[in-house]
C-alpha cells in the first residue's frame, strides 16, 4: 500500500522496442505520492526516437479509470469487489494494451528485457505536473548501460 512518507513510492517499468532506424521507449510509472502528499496517477510515458529526432520529447498518458477514482481506493481505502477487479484493470490499462498491440502488430521487437526502476516522491512531483521524470530516466540510463543495452538508442 502506498505511504505518503516513504521516499520510494513504487516500481516503474522501462521497455524498448526496435524497428530498423527507430526505437520506441516506454516508461510506466506507478501511482505515487508527491513530496506535498498529492497522488500522482499511474502514467505511461512514451516516445519514438529516430536518427533525425534523437531527443524527441516524452508523451505522458495518465492511466485512469472511467468510473472509479484511484484517490478513493488509495486514500479512502475503498475496495473493488472481486468480480469487478479484472474489469477495473482492463479499463485502467486500455491505452497501454492498445499501445503494446500496435507495437506487436507493426513489427516492433522488444530489446532485451524490461527494466524495473524505483519511483520516488520527487519523481511524482514531476509526474503530477506532466513533466518528464528526469531522475527516473537517469536511473533508466544507468540500468541500460549496466545491462548491456546498445549505447545508441536508435
Amino acid at each position: 500500500m502506498l505511504d505518503k512518507e516513504k521516499a520510494v513510492q513504487g516500481v516503474g517499468i522501462y521497455a524498448e522496442f526496435r524497428k530498423v532506424g527507430q526505437t520506441t521507449q516506454i516508461l510506466i510509472t506507478p501511482d505515487a505520492y508527491t513530496t506535498s502528499g498529492q497522488l500522482a496517477p499511474m502514467t505511461i510515458w512514451r516516445r519514438v526516437v529516430t536518427p533525425i529526432t534523437p531527443k524527441k520529447q516524452w508523451t505522458p498518458s495518465k492511466l485512469s479509470h472511467r468510473e472509479v477514482k484511484i484517490e478513493n481506493l488509495v486514500e479512502n481505502k475503498e475496495t473493488i469487489a472481486d468480480d469487478q477487479k479484472e474489469m477495473f484493470v482492463e479499463n485502467r490499462m486500455r491505452h497501454t494494451v492498445s499501445l503494446f498491440n500496435s507495437l506487436l502488430d507493426n513489427g516492433w521487437a522488444l530489446e532485451k528485457k524490461p527494466i524495473a526502476i524505483e519511483i520516488s516522491r520527487f519523481d511524482a512531483d514531476e509526474i503530477i505536473q506532466n513533466k518528464t521524470p528526469n531522475k527516473a530516466l537517469y536511473r533508466v540510463k544507468i540500468s541500460r548501460t549496466a545491462l548491456g543495452f546498445p549505447a545508441e538508442i536508435v
